[in-house]
Order: C-alpha cells, then structure tokens, then sequence
C-alpha cells in the first residue's frame, strides 16, 4: 500500500510539478474545483473506497492513470487551462502541500453527491458538504496567512472561481437503487428533487458565506443515457413488463435539473451574485445531437 501511494504522490509531482504552462497574467487569481468523478482528478486515490480509477485504461491520454475518470483531462482541466492557471492539484494529495495552493485546489469525490448518505455504498468518499468543509479548511489553514488583511483575502476570493459539478450520483447512486437505499420508498420524484434543491440551496449560501461570488455550475446531464442505467432499465422491463417510456425515473432527473437552474437564478439573486454561470447539461447535449 505505501509503494502504490508512493507511486501516485511521484507522478503527481511529474504531472503537476512540470510541463504546465500557465499565463502570466491569469483571468483569475485561482480555480477550485467542486464535484464527483465528472471532475475528481485523484482525491479518491488516498480514501478507502471502491470508487476509483487509479488504473488503466484511465489516463491512457496521460500515459498513466492519475485517478481521474476519463482518458485524458476533465472538463475542469480545460476550464483551468483557458483560465491561464496550471492544473488544480487534488487537495487530498500531498502534491497540494508543495504547490502553490494560492493557485487553486480540487476538493471533488467520485460517488459523492448533494446528500451525505449518496454512494456510501461504495465505501468512502467526500461528499459536497464534506467538500466545503475542506475548503473552509484551506482558506483558514492554508491561504489566510498569505494575506496581510482579511479584506485582501476576501477581494482573493472573492475574484476566484469556483466551479461546481454534483447532483448525478444522487440518482444514479441512491434514489435509482432501490436495493440499497430508502430514498425512493420514502419521496416520490418530485420531493425527492425539492430535497436535493433544498440541501444544494444551503450549500450553495454557505460558499458564498466563505467569500465565494464567481460560480460556475452544471446542472444534472442526461442519466439515461448512462450503460448502467440503461442496464437497469432493461432489467426493469424484463422483471415488470413496462416499456421505457413507462418508466418514471428519466423525467425525475430532468426535473431536478430544471428545478436547480431555477433555484441557482433565484439563489444568486437573493446573494447578489451577478457572476454566476449556469449549464443546464440536458439541453447543452440535445443541442449538439439534433
């Protein structure tokens, strides 16, 4: 177990200690990163749990697994990039006590979702509260003593970004699963979404309260489309004998996803955020394939 976490803490130092171009002048001062697999680019690599990609095929783009999700960078890679500020290290590594944190952190959690009990079945993981905490932590701990004044701290955050990508495996990893989980038997769809919205509202005050203004969030995608919901729906069918349009799920989902554009807009409204990006997934997708 050393040895492997010994080989993981040597090519992060490789991948985030070298051949990253950053701009001189950065069109923020830092990038944190909020979120699930989508975005998780390691953290998950130093908790126990089975939600992980520290192996291959992950990472073939990189020549090497790095724990992220995907083939080569996420989309908060590329929105670090266009930034003109280097990967964002995973705060859980210890890469990110020798970087410069006054860059950014990555705090996202593959399984982890708005509610703390999503994806518990896969052992460990930060959920989206667990990752404000984190943060919280960073700002107290790590960055306050590289300002003079707090006001210095606060206009620091205040011109940051904060990007944001949560809500999947709070279907895919809870309510979907029946098996596990008594969500579905206790909400419909409906409230069970006005939950999400809820929690998610709090959560979102709650950055702003630390001095988060600049936001990017996403909303739901299209879990329907996912293999193993598409998996589930065929067993499903087979076990109940209903056609997919029958079933109720998807439009779930969707509903959320509506909902939580509508709640962001009213949020930030109410917070005096004017700098706040929102991406409804579902739409930005049906727009690229029809």
């Amino acid at each position: 177990m050393k040895c492997l976490l010994s080989y993981l803490v040597f090519i992060e130092l490789l991948w985030f200690g070298y051949g990253q171009s950053t701009d001189p002048q950065p069109l923020a001062p830092a990038f944190f990163v909020f979120g699930d697999s989508l975005v998780d680019n390691g953290n998950n690599n130093y908790i126990p749990t089975l939600a992980r990609a520290n192996y291959l095929p992950y990472g073939i783009d990189f020549g090497f697994p790095t724990g992220r999700f995907c083939n080569g960078r996420t989309v908060a890679d590329f929105g670090a990039m266009y930034l003109g500020l280097p990967l964002a290290p995973p705060f859980l590594s210890p890469v990110s006590i020798v970087r410069n944190l006054m860059r950014g952190l990555n705090y996202a959690s593959a399984a982890a979702g708005i509610l703390d009990e999503t994806g518990q079945h896969f052992g460990a993981r930060t959920s989206f509260s667990g990752q404000i905490s984190q943060f919280e932590m960073t700002i107290e701990l790590k960055l306050r003593p590289f300002f003079q004044t707090s006001e210095d701290l606060r206009k620091y955050l205040a011109k940051s970004i904060i990007g944001i990508n949560i809500g999947s495996n709070d279907y895919i990893n809870n309510y979907l699963i029946p098996d596990r989980y008594s969500s579905s038997k206790i909400y419909s769809g409906e409230d069970y979404a006005n939950l999400l919205i809820k929690t998610l509202s709090a959560q979102i005050s709650r950055l702003y309260n630390l001095g988060a203004r600049k936001m990017v969030l996403a909303g739901i995608g299209p879990l329907g489309c996912l293999p193993s919901q598409l998996y589930m729906v065929l067993l499903y069918q087979t076990k109940h004998a209903v056609v997919a349009g029958d079933m109720e799920q998807p439009r779930h989902a969707f509903l959320c996803s509506n909902h939580i554009t509508l709640v962001y807009k009213t949020l930030f409204l109410d917070l005096y955020v004017t700098n706040a990006q929102i991406f409804n997934i579902i739409i930005y997708i049906h727009n690229i394939i029809s």
